[in-house]
């Protein structure tokens, strides 16, 4: 159309809401579904979306003129908006431009199991929550296709999960997220942190929970009770028991290695937790005066070891070996033993270490432990071939399997992608040491889950990895927060 037009009076009002259609004159088939009132059906051809412009500029190009058909009028605002939901869902999101499947929600297309779910909320198995946990409700935003065939739930569930959320201090209690759709577990996520995300709302991060989600996924975790309208409920979110530590200790941060099997139903703990609480810390000579060693994760100990001794895993990182302190684990695991301070970064806190040098009369300096001998630092070497140097110090853990190892090193990286296609080799570097070098199959770097980030797939350098493993090839300099490298690219 050359001019605008309007539609003015007593047009306008008898009009009232409506929604259209941008119909492609080439095919007959509809290209975009719109809501508005008055002249918004052909103020929007003029709008910038880069994908709507696209065709309609093709179709002017062919010496044709956008049709616009009102799909329905007369309407108010909120039936307008789900009858623009509807059709979305009707023609199919895919073979549309719309960026949004509309903005009506709580109703929008679901398959028949969700559609019973919906029914019968009560005709899942019903489960006892067993652990601190927010119970999210995403009735609103929640699609069937969120839930793949084989049961795992997609980055964009994540998203919707994760916030915003009107939630007050108790969070900080909850150990994980569940997802609920009308009273049945969607997606179950261990939560890492907190940050506020504006006008008094708070959104997490976190990871999917893979130890426990079967407990739940699938199951009927329970609605809101009658009047109760907000979407976030809290389970056995109640503080636990404080306890003041009052032995020379460090307490050693574990949020990021924690699963919920390291903790047996009979209380004890796994050898597993011991090796993600030992593992390499970046501590100073305050842990010579430490007896034991404190794992905590959401602030709340899960075990507690005696200090044997410590050694250097090299770039200024310890670890510790030791036992479990059978003797006073009692007095602290599962009770509240306090969280960093915010702007804490550190992952470690030691406690009653300052005045650990004297004796308990209060004069002379103890005897200073003897130190063990120090690692031998790794053999340096030259990275001669065309790889890329993945970062791993956040995910590796002792003893994991090859398998492991493997997983955490193909996926998921946020990259240059261009780049990393001219690597023949991928190598898994932890504190500046090769742990593993796979080459990279031809052609095989793809996107992940995540936005933006990339996965390749591979096998062991069998050739090669004798030239690497267990060598240093540097570490990041200073600054450089980046965990991926190229090198001879």
């Amino acid at each position: 159309m050359t001019e605008k037009t309007k539609i003015v009076g007593e047009a306008e009002r008898e009009l009232g809401a409506y929604v259209y259609l941008y119909i492609d004159p080439r095919n007959g088939k509809p290209f975009y579904v719109g809501k508005g009132r008055g002249w918004r059906a052909f103020a929007h051809l003029d709008m910038s979306d880069a994908k709507k412009a696209a065709v309609i500029n093709d179709i002017r190009k062919s010496g044709k003129e956008v049709r616009i058909e009102i799909l329905r009028y007369g309407l108010s605002d909120a039936d307008a908006l789900m009858v623009e939901a509807a059709a979305i869902d009707l023609i199919g999101k895919e073979n549309l431009v719309n960026r949004m499947s509309g903005h009506a929600r709580g109703c929008g297309r679901i398959s028949n199991r969700e559609l019973r779910s919906v029914l019968d909320g009560h005709s899942a198995k019903p489960v006892t929550v067993r652990h601190a946990a927010l119970l999210l409700t995403v009735n609103r935003l929640y699609r069937g296709d969120m839930t793949r065939a084989d049961g795992t739930t997609t980055e964009e569930l994540y998203e919707i999960t994760r916030g915003a959320w009107k939630v007050g201090g108790r969070r900080e209690n909850a150990e994980c997220a569940i997802a609920v759709f009308h009273g049945v577990a969607r997606e179950v996520y261990r939560i890492d942190g907190w940050r506020p995300a504006g006008g008094g709302r708070w959104e997490f991060s976190g990871t999917v929970a893979k130890d426990i989600r079967g407990e739940y996924v699938g199951k009927f975790v329970g609605k809101n009770k009658r009047g109760h309208i907000s979407p976030v409920r809290g389970v056995n979110l109640n503080a636990p028991k404080t306890a003041t530590v009052r032995h020379k200790a460090l307490l050693l941060t574990v949020s990021k290695l924690y699963r919920d099997d390291m903790t047996r139903p009979d209380g004890t703990t796994t050898y597993s937790l011991y090796e993600a609480a030992r593992r390499a810390w970046r501590i100073g000579a305050q842990r010579e005066n430490a007896e034991y060693a404190i794992a905590v994760y959401n602030g709340i100990a899960r075990e507690v070891y005696r200090i044997d001794g410590w050694r250097s895993v090299g770039g200024n990182r310890w670890e510790f070996s030791g036992t479990v302190a059978k003797d006073i684990r009692g007095e602290y695991v599962g009770k509240f033993v306090g969280k960093n301070k915010r702007g804490h970064a550190s992952p470690f806190r030691g406690v009653n270490l300052k005045d650990a040098g004297k004796t308990k009369e209060g004069g002379s300096k103890m005897q200073k432990k003897e130190k063990p001998a120090a690692k031998p630092a790794a053999e340096t070497v030259a990275v001669r071939h065309k790889a890329v140097l993945f970062i791993i110090n956040n995910t590796y853990r002792a003893g994991m399997s090859a398998g492991e190892l493997y997983e955490i090193t193909r996926k998921a990286w946020r990259l240059d992608a261009k780049r990393a296609r001219k690597a023949e080799y991928a190598m898994a570097v932890r504190h500046g040491v090769v742990r593993e070098v796979y080459r990279i199959d031809s052609d095989s770097w793809r996107p992940a889950e995540r936005k933006d980030r990339w996965e390749f797939s591979g096998t062991v350098a069998e050739d090669i990895r004798g030239e690497y493993v267990d060598k240093s090839v540097g570490k990041n300099k200073r600054g450089h927060t980046n965990p991926v490298r190229y090198a001879n690219i």
